[in-house]
């Protein structure tokens, strides 16, 4: 069975389905975390709890077969301070590098 990022990418799904999937993985939980369900790795995940905004950029990097992890340590390495920052000032500054990145 694909999952809601694959579906996406494949186009059987949309990125405003999201809340469909979850709704099915509350009806039955079974052992598989919510991310791993959706098909997001941690880093993903936590990024889109902090702004969903940012889901269509994380399609787009899987789109394009690049890892958000690989990505997330660039930015890291040459953006520390904001990097390490959970506020919404630094998840927008983020997006911003990530379009440029990926443009």
């Amino acid at each position: 069975m694909s999952n809601f990022i694959e579906k996406c990418l494949l186009r059987e799904a949309q990125p405003e389905d999201i809340d469909e999937f979850i709704e099915l993985w509350h009806q039955n939980p079974g052992k598989q975390p919510l991310h791993e369900y959706l098909g997001m790795t941690r880093n993903e995940y936590a990024l889109w709890i902090a702004n969903a905004a940012i889901l269509p950029t994380l399609l787009n990097i899987r789109s394009k077969h690049q890892s958000m992890d690989q990505l997330l340590a660039e930015f890291d390495h040459q953006f520390p301070a904001i990097a390490k920052s959970t506020s919404p000032s630094g998840a927008m500054a983020l997006m911003k590098w990530l379009k440029v990145r990926l443009a």
